[in-house]
């Protein structure tokens, strides 16, 4: 077996395992499993489009990669179908070896890497350049912080 053909067969068990959670407390819920490209939804696909909720719906939307699409792409989802619970999927931007592949995180606080430039062989992000301050609301210290989680 490759390793691709491994890392699938284990995020398929890690969505079984959400499956059974999703099923035990989500009773009529409008579910959406959200990503940035296909590739990062495909073992989810697998595994729920073949399963059945009790009066539950549950969906799938690729947004296209970045901020600006995914705002605009989730921002629409919310007005039109007024989602009860959105799971994102995916790589999430991370540039860390500290998840093993096909982990669920919870995000404790959000920093924009990307936004920013190089001035001098010197990475200035839009803190460091005066663009934003860094308790500008919805920062804090430069950092979105989850508010939801203790």
């Amino acid at each position: 077996m490759s390793t691709s053909h491994l890392q699938q067969l284990i995020l398929q068990i890690e969505f079984l395992k959400t499956i059974a959670v999703i099923k035990a407390t989500t009773l009529g819920m409008n579910i959406w499993i959200i990503a940035a490209t296909d590739f990062e939804v495909q073992a989810a696909k697998k595994v729920l489009l073949n399963e059945t909720f009790e009066n539950c719906s549950v969906h799938f939307l690729t947004t296209g990669v970045g901020m600006l699409l995914s705002a605009v792409k989730l921002t629409q989802l919310c007005l039109e179908q007024k989602p009860d619970l959105l799971l994102q999927a995916g790589v999430a931007g991370s540039f860390t070896n500290n998840f093993p592949l096909n982990s669920l995180t919870i995000v404790q606080q959000e920093a924009f890497g990307d936004l920013g430039v190089v001035e001098d062989t010197v990475w200035k992000d839009l803190f460091d350049l005066k663009l934003l301050s860094k308790n500008e609301v919805p920062f804090k210290d430069g950092f979105i912080i989850n508010q939801h989680i203790a």
